[in-house]
């Protein structure tokens, strides 16, 4: 299961489309650790640093024909002093226009076929500069008519989406949606349940591709909904983006970004980015109830905040392949993980659980503290202490039933709370809700810059 899916911290700079970074919740931005940071970058409205390392743009969509970068720069003391943009590759290095905020724009006429390789440099008033080479993109112009196939696929994705028709939809979809085409179809099924009426219409911003032939798209939408219950008719308008695959027939859907015009119900589960809209104006959301709801955008966000989760705890046997699930709080992963693993460390998740008596397992770097009999809602913080490391040793023989390795007696247990320290500054909370069988039923919430949740 993905989620890059809706921690979102706050305190975030009002910026006009901004994208999380890769490798993180994509509702989080930390606090960068760099003296001279660029917060956002964006290549004519597509997200920078998502376009991967080359991108392909097409003439027709260019704005004037011209490349704009445009970006905000931030530094930790005294102030941005000039923001220079190179086109080929560290050769020369031209002045970007920069405004009293940090924010920078730097323009330039591309030529066919040629390649150009991109570096930012922003340079503070103390001679301090950003990391350069993490700005390296390569770019290139393409004539190819490639807005009328993806209008082709929007336009059929939009049209199955407003006569509910999930079968339709989900044909546009590829198998390999970032947000799990299975959470997909469950969402717009959902939507489809809680709207008697959908009008949705779109114009297409921009649309560009990375090397792979993988097609990126920023619009606007404008769109009406009328809930089965209460409420009258929303209304909303706003930005996002797309990402689609080359399929067979057309293009196929890879990726979506909140806000959603498609599977607003599983928000948290099916979008795997953010374009954030000016002025925080509210959006259409369904909650996992069934509830539609016309919120501000940070409100919006925020009624997305919590996850729910189970992970499965088999009990152990005379074999060293025992299995268990461990899970992520940063993105949701569900992995299957061996005994083996568990008790030195290795698992890919930040916990698993496994035995009938639900023992704890984390990985390498991450510590737990139990904060007692509480709802998750209640965890407000991460306490300053407390936290333990459940497994420090793989002492424990195998097949010898359900106590824990030596150095361990941390177990979950139903209608507590336990804080989860992560590396770096972020932290997990979750509230075991029940067991299933097996499985641990459990409620969750992440932070990447704590300990406030």
């Amino acid at each position: 299961m993905k989620r890059l899916t809706m921690r979102l911290i706050f305190a975030l700079a009002l910026i006009l489309f901004i994208s999380a970074p890769a490798g993180a919740k994509w509702w989080i931005f930390g606090a960068s650790e760099e003296e001279v940071a660029i917060n956002y970058l964006y290549l004519n409205q597509m997200s920078y640093e998502e376009a991967g390392k080359s991108i392909k743009l097409f003439r027709e969509t260019l704005p004037e024909g011209m490349i704009n970068i445009r970006g905000k720069a931030t530094v930790r003391k005294g102030a941005i002093g000039s923001v220079l943009v190179s086109i080929d590759d560290k050769a020369n290095w031209e002045r970007a226009r920069l405004s009293q905020d940090g924010t920078f724009m730097f323009s330039f006429k591309p030529e066919a076929a040629r390649v150009y390789t991109l570096y930012v440099r922003v340079i503070d008033t103390r001679g301090k500069t950003n990391d350069v080479e993490a700005t390296r993109k390569e770019v290139v112009l393409d004539d190819r008519n490639i807005t009328a196939a993806v209008k082709e696929a929007m336009d059929k994705l939009v049209d199955a989406y407003k006569n509910k028709d999930a079968g339709r939809f989900m044909s546009g979809v590829g198998e390999d949606f970032a947000g799990d085409a299975t959470n997909l179809d469950r969402a717009i099924r959902r939507d489809f349940s809680s709207l008697s009426d959908i009008q949705l219409s779109y114009t297409l911003n921009n649309v560009a591709a990375d090397a792979k032939g993988k097609i990126y798209i920023s619009l606007n939408y404008s769109r009406m909904a009328i809930p089965l219950r209460g409420k009258g008719t929303l209304s909303d308008r706003g930005a996002t983006e797309f990402s689609f695959s080359p399929g067979d027939p057309g293009l196929k859907l890879f990726s979506m970004k909140f806000p959603l015009i498609f599977g607003l119900s599983d928000a948290a589960n099916v979008a795997t980015g953010m374009v954030r809209m000016t002025g925080n104006e509210a959006i259409i959301i369904i909650t996992p109830g069934g509830t539609v709801e016309k919120l501000p955008f940070d409100k919006a966000l925020k009624s997305m905040e919590e996850g729910s989760a189970s992970i499965a705890s088999d009990s152990l046997t005379s074999t060293p392949t025992t299995i268990f699930e461990s899970f992520a709080l940063a993105d949701g992963d569900k992995t299957t993980e061996n005994w083996n693993n568990a008790c030195n460390g290795n698992i890919s998740g930040d916990f698993g659980v496994y035995g009938t008596n639900h023992h704890v397992s984390v990985r390498t770097g991450v510590t737990v503290a139990d904060v007692g009999i509480k709802s998750l809602e209640d965890v407000k913080a991460a306490p300053p202490g407390g936290y333990v490391n459940p497994h420090t040793s793989c002492g424990w023989p195998i097949g010898s039933g359900n106590p824990p390795p030596p150095g361990s007696t941390f177990r979950f247990q139903q209608g507590r709370s336990y804080v989860f320290k992560l590396p770096g500054s972020a932290y997990g909370a979750i509230e075991v809700t029940g067991f299933s069988g097996n499985r641990v039923n459990f409620k969750y919430k992440y932070t990447a810059s704590g300990p406030n949740f």
